[in-house]
């Protein structure tokens, strides 16, 4: 009796101490184990998704997955998560198939098609109104914007008569291995301030440029083929392109300069334009080659000129080949770096590449700062995202002879664009009667169409493209721009028409053409006064426009006016 009290004390002793060992460890396991599931789903977020589409078998109402895909592109763009990637089978996506145009691509999507024949078998075609920040209203088929990650392995085309393939906003995204082919206005354009990867691209026929860059954009270009294109390259206002190891072949102008600009050229070859191979004007520079860092670009056979430098400095060009004529001060020896350098850089252009490798150091020449080396790899490779699921080759491999075909063109709905903004909105202009006329009318509506020139080629005939919002038949190109006078051109007002613009009414003689240009808002009459520094406001149709110029030669006067089309406005040449 004397040790039950004992015992008791030490079974109970036992039994808390159990109960304590039981309430203590499974903590530690729940943790544990809760750890595993944050774990796991971070690794899930960090791999990619992939959303199979399929215009022709797939469901909008699938799951989206290999064995039951999408059919349309837009379905997977709402669905897309970021670091998603959108495989889309061979085919065509059209507003046929279910499209809605533009198709945004944003928060590090890719938009991944066909792995070979630079996206032959994949063709995206269509157009929709996008609202640029920088550039007010376009019409568009793809927009990347923000984070957009990827563009690879697509045919793109925009049949409406001012349209653009893709429009890169403010954004860096890759675009790889695909086409532009036979976009009324642009094949691709960098507006804003972007830093995209444009490597093995084809850009054919398309009626105002092949790639245009705009803004401050930095650009790294690199092994594109730009043939039978109106430009080839257009580079304006304060960009900065970089362009290697490119061929240009039978367009109307190989690359043009404007504004600030600068470009840097490294192992291209620009043959067999109609009118230029390169054209610098305004306050624009090019560096193809110093004595460091020789050019080796190659210029032949190009109608006119093979280079043109209109501006008031040398342009660089040690190392550079030069087959034709050129005109302006062209130093292809370096013996005005110093010059150069004292000219400054307005900034230094940063080229990256998507994985360290060895580069090619070159010098960027622009005004205002010290020459500024820049790094370009010398190879180059565009990353597709990875995935602990790879995309089966099977989806993309492209047969070796497999050819483009030929799409029918898609129509582009005639509902009109948002009106809440009607001054940006993109409209076809009315060229007028060529005939005298007492109160200088616009044609009637049934017979307007709009002054946009095609690119020609001997190589290649021509693909004309229907288009359900803006006219089918456009007139002839226009008259090839006559050689600059040298050192004489600072802006293009010099290039397509009078500096004065004071001329109040037409003169027979003198200034039989004008041309006007609708630019409501104040960025767009910047836009304007930046290539016309002497537009002055003037109503016509009561309306306020800028006039930009008035014309003795009515060639001048469309050059102009191909120009303001170029930044999307609507523009009239009165007569």
């Amino acid at each position: 009796m004397s040790y039950q009290p004992h015992n008791l004390n030490l079974i109970r002793k036992t039994y808390l101490f159990s109960l304590l060992l039981a309430c203590t460890f499974p903590l530690p396991l729940g943790n544990l184990v809760f750890a595993q599931s944050v774990n796991s789903q971070s690794q899930v977020s960090s791999e990619t998704n992939i959303i199979y589409v399929n215009s022709q078998a797939g469901n909008d109402g699938a799951e989206g997955s290999q064995q039951s895909p999408l059919k349309t592109i837009t379905q997977a763009l709402q669905k897309a998560l970021p670091n998603t990637t959108i495989a889309l089978a061979p085919g065509t996506y059209s507003e046929k198939t279910g499209e809605k145009f533009p198709l945004i691509i944003k928060t590090n999507v890719t938009l991944q098609g066909a792995s070979g024949g630079q996206g032959h078998s994949v063709i995206i075609e269509g157009s929709g109104y996008f609202i640029s920040p920088t550039a007010a209203g376009q019409y568009v088929t793809i927009a990347a914007i923000k984070n957009a990650k990827e563009i690879t392995g697509v045919t793109v085309i925009n049949p409406h008569s001012r349209g653009h393939g893709l429009w890169i906003e403010s954004a860096n995204p890759t675009v790889s291995n695909s086409s532009f082919i036979r976009n009324g206005n642009t094949g691709l354009s960098v507006n804003g301030n972007s830093a995209p990867i444009i490597h093995n691209n084809y850009f054919h026929n398309n009626s105002g440029n092949g790639l245009l860059v705009y803004g401050t954009s930095k650009p790294q270009v690199k092994d594109n083929t730009f043939e039978s294109t109106g430009f080839a390259v257009s580079v304006v206002q304060n960009a900065a392109p970089i362009l290697m190891g490119n061929s240009f072949s039978s367009n109307r102008i190989g690359v043009i300069l404007e504004g600030n600009s600068q470009a840097v050229l490294r192992n291209n070859k620009i043959e067999n334009s109609e009118e230029y191979g390169l054209i610098a004007i305004a306050n624009s520079q090019a560096d193809l080659g110093t004595t460091n860092q020789p050019g080796n670009n190659l210029f032949r056979n190009n109608g006119k000129l093979d280079l043109q430098n209109a501006t008031k400095h040398p342009l660089l060009a040690v190392g550079t080949e030069i087959k034709g004529k050129t005109e302006g001060e062209i130093d292809f020896r370096g013996n005005t770096t110093q010059n150069i350098a004292d000219r400054r850089l307005d900034r230094e252009v940063t080229a990256t590449a998507t994985k360290p490798s060895t580069g090619l150091v070159l010098n960027a020449i622009s005004p205002e700062q010290p020459i500024a080396s820049v790094t370009i790899p010398t190879d180059q490779t565009n990353k597709i995202p990875s995935s602990s699921s790879p995309l089966p080759t099977n989806l993309f491999r492209l047969s070796s002879n497999e050819t483009l075909p030929s799409p029918k063109p898609v129509p582009v709905p005639n509902s009109p664009p948002p009106t809440s903004n009607s001054s940006s909105q993109i409209a076809s202009p009315s060229p007028l009667p060529t005939s005298a006329s007492t109160n200088n009318s616009v044609t009637d509506s049934n017979t307007k169409k709009e002054l946009v020139f095609t690119a020609s080629s001997n190589n290649q005939p021509s693909t004309s493209v229907n288009n359900s919002v803006s006219e089918t038949n456009f007139p002839p190109p226009p008259s090839p721009i006559t050689n600059l006078p040298r050192n004489q051109v600072n802006t293009l007002s010099d290039v397509f028409g009078s500096r004065n613009g004071q001329v109040a009414s037409p003169s027979p003689i003198t200034t039989k053409y004008r041309v006007l240009v609708e630019a409501n808002h104040s960025n767009q009459q910047s836009q304007v006064r930046a290539l016309f520094p002497d537009a002055f406001t003037t109503v016509y149709l009561g309306k306020s426009m800028l006039q930009v110029g008035a014309f003795s030669n009515k060639d001048k006067a469309e050059g102009a006016l191909n120009s303001l089309e170029d930044l999307g406005l609507k523009s009239y040449l009165l007569e």
